[in-house]
């Protein structure tokens, strides 16, 4: 299985995991990622946006972060 974490930034965040470096993360990934549509006018979201949107809905009904809302 391919890592998404280089080994420089798991010594780096060791111990450390807030909400700042998970996005980070996730935005490293999405990187990586093509976009396999074709070039149209009808394409209105990028697949980033749609996998930002798809990542919060998960994240926000995580119990463990509480932002105090």
């Amino acid at each position: 299985m391919m890592s998404l974490i280089s080994p420089k930034d798991k010594r780096m965040i060791e111990g450390t995991l807030n909400s700042a470096v998970l996005l980070g993360f996730v935005h490293q990934a999405i990187a990586q990622m093509n976009d396999p549509r074709q070039p149209s006018n009808a394409t209105t979201y990028s697949v980033k946006d749609a996998l930002l949107a798809a990542f919060s809905v998960f994240f926000m009904q995580c119990e463990s972060i509480n932002f105090g809302f």
